[in-house]
């Protein structure tokens, strides 16, 4: 609360005497402050609303106000002198958020606001404390409003877009929404925001030379929007079944993304539903019945390997995407096609760092060479020519002017992200570097500026030495040169991206989205909206019953938060325990390795000859499975090599007794091949059989699991077969070194 006992003396005095001299003058400069509201002012108090709702509102708003504080109240905080306009060091809601004292600090008991979120507190104090916008339509109570928060509100939207379409181009549409934030409460900017971000991602993810504009469907609060796969050339097989049978399968870009999609319900009792599972779901043969996906899901997940990986086909070597691409950068060097440059000191990484750019019939690829230290055979001033770095980022642009990147070892091969040791991402929680969506966000311009440190250095010279002056001097060009190349390079860059979002980017989307979905943790009231509930204290009574206490939900009961991977965990426990529907649970993805409900009686391990599960070239392995459980049970065995590749260890409708232990092979041992990575055993286990999974592989694609869970059947009303409830996944890793 803001009344903690510790800011009682000083700043409550402070703010008593201030007022008792100058009320008047108070009231006035607020007034002046608060006349001249620009559309910046207005982004910047929609930024702030947001911070609010999603950290503090919990305890300082709705029906929730402690401390006689309600910080969605702007006119009272700046008349409390909590906001004082133009005096952010004067205001304790500000001091409150700088507090290192974690008993002191706001939010209370949570995870301190970041820096970003911080400055910008501070900087909607320091323009007055303007008042927030209104949120869009969804606030609970009107009957108007109300409309948008039952589901059947986007499924009526989807059919009725899809009724308007001729029939030859309905199947290849697809839906993403930002909805869930409205019913939670969302500014028209905040809608704008998630908008903007999902035409970026989109663009981020597309070969196609023309910039794809996605189509609003909903006019009045524009929270759905509608994408022709064709326009991507999404609508194209990237991985299918050896097998021509009955089970074989394909899968495009979208389904690669609806396996992972943990936020799916099948709604029993909507006839909306069926009808659009009949007219629309079933027709388009979408490998999981998901009829739209969650804007922020998208934004930051599809943009992470692996799915950034499979998306764009991003091969597994560095050779590969050059011989992709039509780049031989290393004849590009020695021609002095490329154009160098070196940093002792850069932004991103920690030691020093060489740059080239190379020219590409879309624009430019730019390939970076980094270092684990400055010294000795990493320091690039020693030899400026002949460079062998530790790993290096490549930003190559797309055909439609955006760009794509790839993050490799020293031997080229391909990662998912680089050590904090070589370089970091200052706007991740971990400071990890991501490839994709760490690029994006630090790329927000395009190519960043530099100045080279090497061709200075190199001028200084005189006569002869180890460094081959006259051939440093034309690989690294003359600052003035780099400047237009790079320039060149930003234009190019940012002339896409403000055709794209239909005005100029100040500041980029897909940050703030992203991290408030990743990052930010999960109060009571935005759990409710995202289940679409109309009262935070419905779920504040749910969370606390005997059959959801054990997810580990009922902190959100008593003002506590959770994080968004425990959230996606019980996900489906939380739907199916509260009668909302059937989860379209991604048994199947591979971002979710596991999956264990905790009401789940099936209890089977994997293990190998090795405790720690770390084997070296040469060595021998042995793989168990063992049934720990009461009851007999069925299971499926499938392990995927370091390259992605899948194979079947043991086929579904195996049977483990109970008590049995299962070894593989069952006799002698397996080799452990030369290649060094991680390669796991994938369990699927069931007191029922279950049908059994389909391998479907492409190129430069990840090899995929596919059982046909949710299978549409039925005429009238739909039905969906294998329901995967009663199953439980696990996931072990080895690691050869």
């Amino acid at each position: 609360m803001f009344t903690t006992q510790r800011f009682i003396p000083v700043r409550i005095s402070h703010f008593l005497q201030k007022a008792s001299l100058a009320w008047g003058l108070v009231l006035c400069t607020s007034a002046i402050l608060l006349a001249a509201e620009t559309p910046e002012d207005s982004k910047l108090a929609a930024q702030v609303k947001e911070i609010f709702r999603s950290r503090c509102l919990e305890c300082h708003g709705g029906s929730a106000v402690q401390g006689g504080v309600d910080v969605m109240k702007v006119a009272e905080l700046r008349d409390m002198e909590y906001a004082a306009p133009g005096e952010p060091d004067d205001s304790l809601l500000y001091q409150v958020l700088l507090e290192e004292d974690e008993d002191a600090r706001m939010p209370l008991g949570q995870p301190a606001l970041n820096a970003d979120e911080i400055a910008l507190v501070r900087k909607w104090i320091v323009s007055g404390a303007k008042d927030f916008p209104t949120d869009v339509a969804g606030t609970a109570g009107n009957s108007k409003d109300d409309q948008y928060r039952e589901p059947d509100y986007l499924f009526e939207q989807i059919l009725m877009h899809q009724r308007s379409l001729p029939l030859e181009d309905r199947y290849f549409i697809r839906y993403f929404s930002s909805h869930h934030l409205l019913v939670g409460g969302a500014t028209r900017e905040e809608l704008k925001r998630q908008r903007d971000a999902l035409f970026k991602t989109l663009n981020h993810l597309s070969y196609q030379k023309q910039l794809v504009y996605p189509e609003v469907v909903n006019e009045d609060v524009e929270t759905l929007f509608a994408v022709d796969l064709r326009k991507l050339s999404w609508h194209r097989t990237v991985a299918k079944s050896e097998s021509n049978s009955d089970g074989a399968q394909s899968l495009n870009n979208h389904d690669l993304l609806l396996l992972e999609y943990p936020y799916a319900i099948i709604y029993e009792a909507s006839q909306t539903y069926d009808l659009v599972a009949q007219e629309y779901v079933r027709p388009s043969k979408m490998i999981r019945p998901v009829p739209y996906l969650r804007i922020d899901w998208f934004c930051s997940t599809a943009t992470l390997p692996p799915l950034y990986h499979d998306l764009l086909q991003l091969p597994q070597t560095l050779d590969e995407l050059e011989r992709d691409l039509g780049i031989d950068s290393e004849d590009n060097v020695e021609q002095r096609i490329a154009k160098r440059a070196g940093m002792a000191v850069s932004g991103v990484s920690r030691n020093n760092r060489a740059v080239e750019r190379h020219p590409y019939e879309h624009g430019s690829y730019w390939k970076s060479i980094d270092y684990i230290s400055s010294k000795g055979s990493d320091n690039i001033f020693i030899d400026p020519i002949h460079l062998i770095g530790t790993g290096g980022e490549m930003i190559f642009n797309l055909p439609n002017g955006m760009q794509a990147y790839y993050i490799a070892d020293a031997a080229g091969g391909r990662l998912d992200f680089a050590p904090t040791s070589i370089v970091t991402d200052r706007l991740a929680e971990d400071k990890t570097v991501r490839n994709g969506l760490s690029c994006i966000r630090c790329h927000d311009r395009g190519m960043k500026a530099f100045k080279d440190d090497v061709r200075p250095a190199v001028e200084l010279i005189s006569g002869s030495g180890q460094i081959d002056k006259r051939s440093a001097l034309e690989l690294y060009p003359p600052h003035k040169q780099m400047d237009e190349l790079i320039q060149a390079d930003q234009e190019r860059f940012l002339s896409s991206v403000e055709k794209l979002l239909g005005h100029s980017q100040e500041d980029e989307p897909l940050t703030p989205v992203s991290k408030r979905f990743l990052e930010a943790p999960l109060q009571l009231h935005t759990v409710a909206g995202e289940l679409g509930l109309k009262s935070t204290e419905d779920l504040r009574v749910i969370v606390r019953q005997p059959r959801l206490t054990g997810l580990g939900l009922v902190a959100l009961a008593d003002a506590g938060v959770i994080r968004r991977d425990m959230w996606e965990d019980f996900y489906d426990q939380v739907i199916t325990g509260m009668g909302i529907g059937i989860p379209v649970i991604s048994m199947d993805g591979v971002t979710r390795p596991d999956y264990l409900p905790p009401t789940s009686t099936v209890d089977v391990r994997v293990s190998t000859s090795r405790r720690n599960n770390i084997f070296s070239p040469g060595d021998e392995l042995a793989i168990f499975v063992e049934n720990r459980g009461s009851q007999p049970v069925f299971i499926e065995m499938l392990g995927r090599s370091f390259s992605g590749k899948l194979a079947t260890i043991l086929p579904a409708g195996t049977k483990l007794d109970a008590g049995e232990k299962r070894r593989f092979p069952e006799e002698g041992n397996l080799k452990v091949k030369p290649a060094l990575g991680s390669e796991q055993i994938i369990v699927y286990a069931g007191e029922k059989e279950f049908p059994c999974a389909t391998i479907v592989r492409g190129d430069n694609v990840a090899d995929r699991i596919v059982h046909p869970f949710y299978q549409i059947a039925g005429e009238a009303r739909p039905t969906f077969d294998h329901d995967p409830r009663g199953l439980i996944k696990r996931t072990l890793t080895i690691e050869t070194r």
